[in-house]
């Protein structure tokens, strides 16, 4: 039983991977359950794809949070109690997967105490510092009281605070993208149709495209981006997202005097022709709220170098500093103008880097390989918990 605050057809890079692990369980014959919210005042029963899934009604949504009392109750009636003793060892869940940032997820395993639980630990609570400070006992109580803990990069386990203390009983597990749907530039595959919607996104762009993806919140780091895009002549940069922040992008855009240059649209079903169109791909995340970024590997996937951003995450072990593009510092514009300049101005260049992206993907951040390490994770910690009871 998987727990977070939401679930497909919720965007975002907490419920992706909660919905790989998900289906990726059920494909392999596992009984996959999930738990989340609504964000709305309506609870329901569903099954996606083989996965059960379990959302509690909710008053709404306050700060990135659900405000649910039905969670609690449905928490408790889904969860393996530890008791002591023989009795009620097991009910139907195995093993309670438990998503972090999700605070309400948290105070449930404190209040309901499951069996066996594992935390996936997603990423510190960086903006939201006073209620970080509230939460952080409940978060350090959790972790103590958790038999696995999974994080996406060994980056994020040594530089967290908070996971210091439980490094022995960390798995680190990489995120990963099914690279069929990512055919290698110059692949048999090469005459689809993302490739056709290619070439006309270059007859609109330019042949000197920058391309970001994300949702435009400030952390993303996509003003940097903009102000960036000032010292990079004759190169077209778009920003593929939506969010709280879009007005004043847009607003920054008009005031650099960048209208004819610098686009941004909203969210698109399908990102592959965007990838083939661009020349690099920049991920200018400023704080450790970007804990590791799947759209890196999409990109790399496509063959495009990366321009990233040097975080105590994930981010950097993604993409490799000067192997499968450049990293530079946090919120240094002028950096990120160089290092856009340098890969523009060096063909051979971006073509090394992204033959190495492309062969780091296949190696390291595949779907299979992800799900794999989960799955042998959980099956031993399930089955360590049927022993104990079996005695």
């Amino acid at each position: 039983l998987q727990v977070n605050k939401f679930y497909y057809p919720w965007l975002g890079g907490v419920e992706t991977t909660v919905r790989q692990i998900a289906e990726g369980l059920a494909v392999r014959g596992h009984d996959s359950r999930v738990l989340v919210c609504n964000d709305v005042n309506k609870a329901g029963v569903e099954e996606i794809n083989q996965v059960k899934i379990t959302r509690a009604a909710s008053w709404g949504v306050l700060l990135g949070m659900p405000l649910s009392l039905d969670f609690f109750k449905k928490f408790k009636s889904a969860v393996p109690t530890r008791v002591s003793g023989r009795q009620n060892e097991i009910k139907e869940v195995d093993v309670v997967v438990l998503h972090h940032p999700f605070p309400p997820g948290f105070l449930a395993a404190a209040l309901f105490k499951s069996k066996k639980m594992a935390v996936f630990y997603h990423s510190d609570i960086v903006r939201q510092k006073i209620s970080g400070w509230l939460v952080r006992p409940l978060v350090k109580l959790i972790l103590q009281r958790a038999d696995l803990i999974f994080c996406h990069s060994r980056n994020l386990a040594e530089h967290s605070t908070l996971l210091k203390p439980h490094l022995a009983k960390i798995k680190v597990a990489p995120a990963g993208i099914k690279l069929e749907d990512y055919p290698a530039p110059q692949s048999p595959d090469s005459n689809r149709g993302d490739y056709g919607e290619a070439e006309r996104l270059v007859a609109e762009f330019g042949p000197n495209l920058v391309l970001a993806v994300g949702r435009l919140v400030p952390y993303k780091g996509f003003a940097g981006l903009i102000e960036a895009a000032k010292a990079v002549p004759g190169t077209s940069f778009l920003i593929i997202g939506s969010g709280p922040e879009k007005d004043n992008l847009l607003g920054l855009i008009e005031l650099y005097k960048l209208t004819e240059r610098v686009k941004i649209i909203d969210a698109v079903k399908d990102l592959r022709p965007y990838y083939r169109a661009a020349k690099i791909f920049a991920f200018p995340s400023i704080t450790a709220n970007e804990a590791f970024g799947l759209v890196q590997l999409e990109a790399m996937a496509c063959g495009l170098p990366v321009i990233n951003t040097d975080l105590p995450t994930g981010v950097p072990e993604v993409s490799l500093d000067k192997q499968t593009g450049l990293t530079v510092e946090p919120g240094n514009v002028a950096a990120l103008a160089a290092a856009i300049n340098k890969l523009l101005d060096d063909e051979n260049l971006r073509a090394q880097y992204g033959r190495a992206a492309r062969q780091r993907v296949e190696d390291c951040f595949t779907e299979e390989k992800f799900i794999g390490t989960v799955e042998r994770e959980l099956s031993l910690l399930a089955n360590k918990n049927k022993q104990l009871v079996s005695s």
